[in-house]
C-alpha cells in the first residue's frame, strides 16, 4: 500500500509466525534450544508463546507442553518438568522466543508446534508454525587409561584417547586434548575439529608449529597426542574430550552430544640447568689504601651437586680462578700480592666467592670481572662475567658550574624543543665532562634521556631509544663545555622540568679517570595539547538559494592552529527526507581532497579551498539544486605525526549542522533565512539583534521598494531598520545586507473575458494567449477546465503537457468529448481549444490554467509559477422552433362503403435534418356534451386511428378502423392516411398531430416540437338497409345464411341416400320375388354467389327411376 503525505495511511501488516527449521536431530539428555520468531502482528510490542507437540503415535492429537502466558498450560506429562524448570521459554525479545528443554528424553521425539495468541483486530496471517525433533540415542564414547606420569624437562609425552559412536545419522567428530592445573582453567593443547583441521591454544601455538606438539590418528578410532621436549609448564592433568556435531537444515553445525575422558597426571621435574651470578662491593669510588672487598654470588639449585668454576679479572687480565674444590689458582703477579697477605681469593660458601684487595693502589683502579662456568658431560654454561669500574682517584676540588637554557619555556604539541647545557669551570686543560639529560615530569618521575660519557659516546635511555633512533632526540657536544638537547616533534609527555646533570672527570697521575665532581641544572617547558580548545563551526551567509545559484559553506576551526598543524576536514551531507549522512568531500591531512563515494553529482558544481593562514575550509557550490538541499555538517580530525612516520589521531570535533535551503525561484512560502548575517555584523548598537529572527524575509536577488512591502513586522516594530537604495541598514548606521534586486518577470495570461453563444453542432474556438513568461527557456502545460451549470466543481476538458502530449479530461466520456475536441497552438504562447459537434452539455464556463516549467541544475522537471486567464461562457442552444402544420379546415362527404382521405401536411420545419412523428385522431363529441361547443377541448374525445413514430415504427390501429387504414408518405412533408369503405359512424371530425424530432451531437433523438393540424369533417352519406347489406353486415347472420346450409344438407342428402340404397336392396329382393322397381334420388344442385349479394338457391331434382 503507498502512503501519500499528509493524507493518512494506515498499512495493514500479515502476521506471519517462523520457527526454526527441521528436522533437527538431538541426542538423549542432551540440552537443546528451538526459537520462534513473529512478525507483522499489532497490538503490544511483548508477544506471547505457546509450545505444543503431536507425538508420532497420535499425530492428529496436540499436547500442550508450554506458556508463556497461561501456567495451567502444560498437560500432565509436562507439568512436572515445567515446574522444576527442565522445560521453560526464554524470551530473547518482545516478539521472539527459545524453547528449552534440559534433559531430552526419546519421548520428547514429534512435531513441535509454535502458537502465538491473537493480538490484532482482525485474523490476517499465519498464528503457528510447525517443526520435527528427532531424538537419537547417545552412543558417543571417549575413553583414556587413567594413569600418573612422572617425567623429566626435555622428555617426550604420548598418551590416547579412543572415540567411537554408533549414530546411524552423517555427523562429525571433533577430538581436543586439554591440560588442567588444579585452579585453573582447562588450556586447549591441541584439537582436530569437525573439518579435520588441527588447531592449537596461543600457548602451545608456537610448539604445533615446530612440530613438538602433534595429533595423529591410529586406526578408526584412536587418537594420539605427542608433547616433545616437556617443559615444566606442561605439568597438569591431561584429557581428551570429543564432540559429535550433526549439520542442521540451515547449514549450521551443532553438537550434539560432548564426552570427556579420565585424566592423565603429568609431572615434571626442572633439570635445573640456569643459574644467575651478581657482583656486589661496597662502593664504586676509592681512595689509595682503602680496602675493598668483591663478593661473587651464584644463584642457581642444588648447587652441591653441580660443577661451578669461578674466575676472576683485572682489566680483562686473569687474577686467579676456583675449582670446586675451593683451591684458588693465582696469577703470578697476583700470587705475589697474595702471599704478602694483600689480597685474598676465598669461597665463603658454596655460592659466595670473594675477591679482597685489603691495600688499593692506584693501579688498581679498573675494571673487575667475575666468571662462573658449569662443566656437565655435553656441554659447557658460560654466563656473562658481571664487573664493577672500580676508580681510584686523589681528591680534587671541583669547581664547575651548570646552566641551562631552552628555546622557549611554553610550547605547542609537535613543536621542537632545543635545551642548552654550558659548564663553566676552572682550566683543567685534561677535564673531562659526562653529562645527563633527564626529565621530571609532572609526576615526579625521572627518566633518563640522553647522556654522553667522557669518551664522547652518546646512548638514549630505555624509554627514548625508538625516538631517537628515527632522530626524534638529538644530544652533541657543541664545544666542549657545552651540550645541547634537541627533541623534535614534541609531545604532552614531554612537559615537566628538564635537568642537565654534569660529572666532571679528570686523569689520575696512572692515567686513570677520576669523577672530582657533579653538578646539574634545570628549566621548566609547559606543553599546550594540541586537542585543547579544539571547536569546529559552520556557518553559511545564505542559507537559503534559488535554483542555479552558488552558496559557500565555511568551516571554522579554533584555535588557529599553524600550517605545520595535521587536520583534516570532511563535509558531510545528508539529503532532504533522510536520515543518514554520507561523506562528502574530505580535505586530507596532507592537504589532498577525497570525494566521497556518493558525490558524484557535487564534483563538476564544488570547489573546496583550504586557507593557508589557518585551517579553514571552504566549500562553494555552483548551480544549486534539489541535489544540493539538505544539512550539511564539518567533521574535523586533529592528527600529530609520530617518530616512526605514523599517525595518531588525537581528537575528531563535529560541527553544528547547518541547513542549506534550495528554492524554486520566487516561492515566497520558503525565502531564505539572514539571521547567520544578522548574528555576524553584530556590534554595539541598540538594535536589538539578539531577537531578530530573519527567518522568511526576502530571496537575495529580491528588493522591495518600500519596507512595507516586505511585510515584516518583526523588524518594522523596533524601529531601528530603515531601506535605503533598496539596501537594509540600521538605524546606527552600519549597513547589514547587500544590494537587492527586485524582478517582475512572472509568468501572465491574458484575463479578457468572453461570451460565446451557439447552436448545437456548430464549433467553438477557445483562446489562451500567455503575456509573458519567466524564462524563454520554459516550457508551458495547458490544461483548460469548465464549470458546468448547477456543478460546484470545475472538470477538467484537456490538458497539454510539457512535452506536448495531448490528453483528455477525467469526464471525456461523461460528456462524449473524444474526438470532438482539438488543441492547436497557432503562434508561440497562444493556445486554443476547439469543440466541434457542439452540444447543450458543452455549456458552461470555461478558462485555461497554464503551468510553467523550468529545468533545475540536476536536469529535473520544476514548477516555476502558475496562472489562469480569464473566464469564457460558452451556451449552446437549440435550434428555435418553426414546425407548422397545415391548419385548413376542409369539409369532405363520402358514400357510404367509399374510401375518404385524411391529409397532414407540413407547411415548414425547424431543420432539414429533422424527423417527424405523425398522429391521426378522431375528435367525437362526449356524450352530454353541448352542439354548440362541439370543438372545445372539454366537450371533445380524442380517439387515436394509428401513430407512425420518427423511427418509422407503426402504433396499433384503432379499434374501429383496424383493417381499414392505408399510410401513405408522400413525400418529407405530406402524410396520407386512408379510410376505406366509409361507414355512416365515420362522420366527424378529423385531426393530425406531428411531433419533429432532431438529433444531438451524440446521435440522441429528442423531440423539440409539436403541432397539430386543423380539424377535417367527414360527412358518409347512408345508402339504406337492405336484405344483403344486413345479411353482411352481421357476422353471424352471414355464416347462418351462407355456410351452415351446406354441410346440413349435405348430410341430409347422404342420410336420404343412404336410406333409399337400403330400401332398393330390400326391393330388388322383393321385386325377384314381386316384380316391383326401386326409385332413386338425383344428386342436389347448389348454387352461391360468392359475392353474397343473392342468397343460395338448393334445387333437389328428382330421378328417374329406372
Amino acid at each position: 500500500q503507498v502512503c501519500y503525505f499528509p493524507s493518512p495511511c494506515v498499512v495493514s501488516a500479515q502476521r506471519q509466525v517462523t520457527v526454526q527449521e527441521g528436522p533437527l536431530y538431538r541426542t538423549e539428555g542432551s540440552h537443546i534450544t528451538i526459537w520462534c520468531n513473529v512478525s507483522g502482528f499489532q497490538g503490544p510490542s511483548e508477544q506471547n508463546f505457546q509450545w505444543s507437540i503431536y507425538l508420532p503415535s497420535a499425530p492428529e492429537r496436540e499436547v500442550q507442553i508450554v506458556s508463556t502466558i497461561d501456567p495451567s498450560f502444560p498437560y500432565a506429562i509436562y507439568t512436572q518438568r515445567v515446574r522444576t524448570g527442565k522445560i521453560y521459554v526464554e524470551r530473547i525479545q518482545g516478539n521472539s522466543a527459545l524453547l528449552h528443554i534440559t534433559e531430552l528424553q526419546a519421548r520428547d521425539a514429534g512435531e513441535y508446534e509454535c502458537h502465538t495468541p491473537n493480538t490484532d483486530e482482525r485474523y490476517f496471517g499465519s498464528y503457528s508454525a510447525k517443526m520435527n525433533l528427532i531424538v537419537i540415542p547417545d552412543s558417543l564414547q571417549a575413553t583414556a587409561t587413567p594413569q600418573t606420569l612422572q617425567k623429566v624437562e626435555q622428555d617426550s609425552l604420548e598418551l590416547t584417547c579412543d572415540v567411537a559412536t554408533e549414530t546411524s545419522q552423517h555427523s562429525h567428530l571433533s577430538v581436543t586434548w586439554y591440560r588442567q592445573r588444579a585452579g585453573e582453567k582447562p588450556v586447549e593443547v591441541i584439537s582436530l575439529s569437525r573439518d579435520f583441521v588441527l588447531h592449537s591454544s596461543s600457548e602451545y601455538a608456537q610448539r604445533q608449529t615446530l612440530g613438538e606438539v602433534r595429533l595423529d590418528k591410529l586406526g578408526e578410532t584412536t587418537f594420539r597426542l605427542t608433547v616433545y621436549h616437556l617443559q615444566t609448564s606442561d605439568q597438569g592433568e591431561f584429557y581428551c574430550e570429543a564432540a559429535e556435531w550433526i549439520q542442521d537444515p540451515d547449514k549450521s553445525w551443532y553438537p550434539m552430544t560432548l564426552k570427556r575422558s579420565e585424566g592423565t597426571v603429568v609431572n615434571v621435574q626442572p633439570t635445573d640447568k640456569e643459574f644467575s651470578v651478581r657482583l656486589e662491593t661496597d662502593r664504586r669510588l676509592y681512595t689509595v689504601g682503602d680496602p675493598v672487598e668483591f663478593r661473587c654470588i651464584l644463584e642457581a639449585q642444588n648447587i652441591p651437586d653441580r660443577y661451578f668454576a669461578v674466575s676472576w679479572a683485572f682489566n680483562s687480565s686473569l687474577i686467579a680462578s676456583l675449582g670446586p674444590n675451593a683451591v684458588p689458582v693465582l696469577n703470578s703477579e697476583f700470587a705475589q700480592r697474595e702471599s704478602r697477605g694483600q689480597l685474598k681469593v676465598s669461597k665463603e660458601s658454596d655460592s659466595v666467592f670473594v675477591l679482597k684487595i685489603y691495600h688499593l693502589r692506584q693501579e688498581d683502579s679498573g675494571k673487575y670481572n667475575c666468571r662462573v662456568t658449569e662443566r656437565e658431560k655435553t656441554r659447557i654454561v658460560l654466563l656473562p662475567s658481571p664487573f664493577f669500574l672500580i676508580p681510584i682517584v686523589f681528591w680534587f676540588e671541583s669547581s664547575i658550574s651548570v646552566e641551562v637554557t631552552s628555546n622557549a619555556s611554553t610550547i605547542l604539541e609537535g613543536e621542537n624543543l632545543h635545551f642548552s647545557c654550558s659548564v663553566r669551570t676552572a682550566d683543567r686543560a685534561q677535564g673531562r665532562f659526562s653529562v645527563i639529560w633527564q626529565l621530571l615530569d609532572r609526576r615526579n618521575r625521572r627518566s633518563n634521556i640522553m647522556w654522553l660519557d667522557r669518551d664522547g659516546t652518546v646512548q638514549p635511555g630505555s624509554s627514548y631509544w625508538e625516538r631517537s633512533s628515527f632522530g626524534g632526540i638529538q644530544m652533541e657536544q657543541v664545544q666542549p663545555n657545552s651540550f645541547t638537547l634537541g627533541i623534535f616533534n614534541s609531545r604532552k609527555e614531554d612537559e615537566g622540568q628538564y635537568e642537565c646533570h654534569v660529572t666532571e672527570w679528570v686523569r689520575a697521575v696512572d692515567g686513570e679517570w677520576q669523577i672530582v665532581g657533579e653538578r646539574r641544572a634545570s628549566t621548566p617547558v609547559s606543553i599546550t595539547a594540541l586537542e585543547t580548545g579544539f571547536a569546529v563551526t559552520a556557518i553559511s551567509r545564505t542559507p537559503g538559494v534559488t535554483y542555479s545559484e552558488s552558496f559557500d559553506l565555511q568551516c571554522i576551526i579554533k584555535p588557529h592552529y599553524p600550517s605545520w598543524v595535521p587536520v583534516s576536514v570532511t563535509w558531510r551531507f545528508q539529503p532532504v527526507g533522510t536520515i543518514e549522512f554520507h561523506n562528502l568531500v574530505t580535505f586530507t591531512r596532507d592537504g589532498g581532497v577525497q570525494w566521497g563515494e556518493r558525490s558524484a553529482s557535487f564534483r563538476t558544481r564544488t570547489a573546496i579551498e583550504k586557507a593557508e593562514s589557518s585551517n579553514n575550509v571552504r566549500l562553494s557550490i555552483s548551480r544549486a539544486s534539489d541535489t544540493e538541499a539538505g544539512k550539511y555538517q564539518c567533521v574535523a580530525e586533529l592528527w600529530r605525526k609520530n617518530h616512526n612516520s605514523t599517525w595518531t589521531r588525537l581528537a575528531e570535533r563535529t560541527s553544528n549542522l547547518l541547513e542549506i535551503r534550495v528554492l524554486q525561484p520566487g516561492n515566497k512560502s520558503h525565502l531564505p533565512l539572514l539571521q547567520h548575517l544578522c548574528l555576524s555584523q553584530q556590534k554595539k548598537t541598540n538594535c536589538s539583534l539578539q531577537v531578530c529572527s530573519f527567518s522568511d524575509l526576502f530571496p537575495p536577488h529580491l528588493a522591495p521598494k518600500s519596507l512595507s512591502s516586505l511585510k515584516i513586522k518583526s523588524l518594522a516594530s523596533r524601529g531601528c531598520w530603515r531601506l535605503i537604495g533598496g539596501q537594509l541598514w540600521c538605524s546606527q548606521g552600519w549597513l547589514l545586507g547587500t544590494s537587492f534586486v527586485w524582478s517582475n518577470v512572472r509568468l501572465k495570461l491574458s484575463q479578457a473575458q468572453g461570451n460565446i453563444t451557439v447552436l448545437e453542432t456548430q464549433r467553438v474556438e477557445l483562446e489562451c494567449v500567455v503575456l509573458n513568461r519567466t524564462s524563454g527557456a520554459s516550457r508551458l502545460s495547458v490544461e483548460w477546465h469548465v464549470w458546468k451549470p448547477n456543478h460546484p466543481e470545475r472538470e477538467t476538458v484537456a490538458r497539454l503537457s510539457r512535452e506536448a502530449t495531448f490528453h483528455y479530461g477525467e469526464q471525456v466520456a461523461k460528456n462524449h468529448w473524444k474526438g470532438r475536441l482539438h488543441l492547436e497552438s497557432p503562434s508561440l504562447g497562444v493556445y486554443r481549444l476547439i469543440i466541434q459537434n457542439t452540444a447543450v452539455q458543452d455549456s458552461g464556463t470555461y478558462n485555461c490554467l497554464v503551468e510553467e516549467w523550468l529545468l533545475s541544475p540536476s536536469d529535473v522537471w520544476y514548477k516555476r509559477a502558475e496562472d489562469s486567464s480569464g473566464q469564457t461562457i460558452v451556451t449552446v442552444l437549440r435550434p428555435d422552433a418553426t414546425l407548422q402544420v397545415d391548419t385548413v379546415v376542409p369539409n369532405v362527404t363520402v358514400p357510404e362503403k367509399s374510401p375518404f382521405q385524411l391529409d397532414c401536411n407540413i407547411l415548414s420545419r425547424s431543420s432539414q435534418d429533422s424527423r417527424f412523428a405523425v398522429a391521426w385522431y378522431a375528435l367525437r363529441t362526449k356524450a352530454g356534451g353541448k352542439k354548440g361547443n362541439a370543438l372545445e377541448d372539454e366537450e371533445i374525445e380524442r380517439k387515436a386511428m394509428l401513430s407512425v413514430g420518427p423511427d418509422a415504427i407503426f402504433g396499433p390501429e384503432g379499434n374501429h378502423w383496424e383493417g381499414r387504414l392505408r399510410f401513405q408518405r408522400l413525400s418529407p412533408v405530406l402524410y396520407r392516411l386512408t379510410v376505406l369503405q366509409a361507414d355512416p359512424s365515420d362522420t366527424g371530425n378529423y385531426s393530425c398531430r406531428v411531433e419533429e424530432w432532431l438529433s444531438n451531437p451524440q446521435k440522441e433523438w429528442y423531440r423539440l416540437t409539436e403541432e397539430e393540424s386543423g380539424p377535417i369533417g367527414i360527412q358518409v352519406l347512408d345508402t339504406g338497409s337492405t336484405l344483403q347489406s344486413i345479411i353482411c353486415a352481421n357476422d353471424a347472420l352471414f355464416y347462418f345464411v351462407f355456410f351452415y346450409p351446406f354441410p346440413i344438407f349435405g348430410i341430409l342428402i347422404i342420410t336420404i341416400l343412404l336410406v333409399r340404397f337400403k330400401s332398393r336392396n330390400s326391393s330388388k329382393n322383393s321385386e325377384g320375388k314381386n316384380g316391383v322397381p326401386l326409385l332413386w334420388i338425383k344428386e342436389p344442385h347448389l348454387n352461391y354467389s360468392p359475392t353474397c349479394l343473392e342468397p343460395p338457391v338448393l334445387s333437389i331434382h328428382p330421378g328417374t327411376i329406372d
